[in-house]
């Protein structure tokens, strides 16, 4: 049961983090808010562009890595198992 939890665990942790990404890439609010920026001082846009690209790409890396970690477990408790 343990071993269910943590690999459902680890395809939620994956699912959630693309949908982040997806969600912060498409959404139509932050686009406006980056517009807002980049018109009161070209600093503050650049800075908003900065953050919002830093944790939009690290939810993509989290959600490829979480996938990366269960393949690369359960290939190794297929290779202890014989």
């Amino acid at each position: 049961m343990k071993k269910h939890y943590k690999t459902f665990k680890l395809l939620f942790i994956s699912a959630f983090s693309f949908f982040l990404y997806y969600y912060i890439d498409n959404h139509n609010a932050l686009i406006s808010l980056q517009e807002k920026a980049d018109k009161y001082s070209i600093r503050r846009g650049f800075e908003f562009f900065i953050l919002i690209n830093i944790f939009k790409y690290f939810f993509l890396l989290l959600s490829f890595m979480s996938i990366i970690f269960l393949v690369f477990t359960s290939y190794k408790n297929k290779k202890n198992e014989y």
